[in-house]
């Protein structure tokens, strides 16, 4: 669901103006306020765990899609490679 409003674009039918609008006042919040979910659940105690294999692979293919284009995903990225070099957390294998 992240993911998704992360990556919603804008209505078909805005003009020019509209659509600057449209991205000033309501996609770049909603990616801030992503990125900072997305940080959040990996940084706060037992919300991700070495267990949640699905959700760290999501996060990493949303990282390794997204971190070339939008600065911010840069923080996500980081905060993922600590956590899962962390020595608390179980390294995954994903073969």
């Amino acid at each position: 669901m992240l993911v998704a409003r992360f990556e919603k674009e804008p209505p078909d039918g805005l003009d020019e103006d509209e659509a600057l609008d449209w991205k000033r006042n309501w996609q770049d919040p909603v990616r801030g306020r992503v990125i900072n979910s997305m940080r959040r659940l990996l940084v706060e105690d037992d919300c991700i765990t070495s267990d949640d294999k699905e959700a760290l692979e999501k996060m990493n293919a949303f990282v390794a899609k997204h971190e070339p284009t939008y600065p911010g995903v840069k923080m996500v990225a980081g905060t993922l490679q600590t956590l899962v070099r962390s020595p608390d957390f179980t390294v995954l294998n994903y073969d």
